[in-house]
């Protein structure tokens, strides 16, 4: 269900407001018995993006080759972004990366999308 939301979020059906996203989010842990509004989810959502940001950009730092980082530090952040955030790192800049949640979702949609075919393309095994 939160797949086909984040499909509608990043533009495939016209785009969704991200508040619907948390709120449905928020409405799961309900479900569960466990009490958080929707303003909580988005706090923890930033800050998770905001720690996978520092890291690709530690990452870059490390090794600018690093395939993780070429392949993922452009898809799921805007590269000045990223290039700000090692700045930062390094000392040579008190400006950190920003992050993009909405960028960050339409990076992640893409990824598990091409996945997805990548596997459903995969020539199947025999199955028992």
């Amino acid at each position: 269900m939160c797949m086909a939301h984040l499909g509608r979020i990043s533009g495939a059906e016209g785009g969704r407001k991200m508040g619907e996203l948390y709120a449905l989010i928020a409405g799961k842990y309900g479900e569960r018995g466990v009490r958080i509004n929707a303003a909580s989810v988005e706090q923890r959502v930033r800050r998770a993006i905001y720690k996978a940001l520092n890291n690709t950009a530690n990452l870059g730092l490390e090794d600018y080759a690093n395939e993780f980082f070429v392949e993922f530090g452009s898809s799921f952040f805007d590269f000045t972004e990223v290039r700000n955030q090692m700045n930062y790192l390094r000392g040579t800049s008190e400006v950190q990366g920003k992050i993009n949640v909405k960028k960050f979702i339409e990076g992640l949609v893409m990824h598990v999308q091409d996945e997805y075919r990548h596997r459903s393309d995969a020539p199947r095994r025999n199955r028992r």
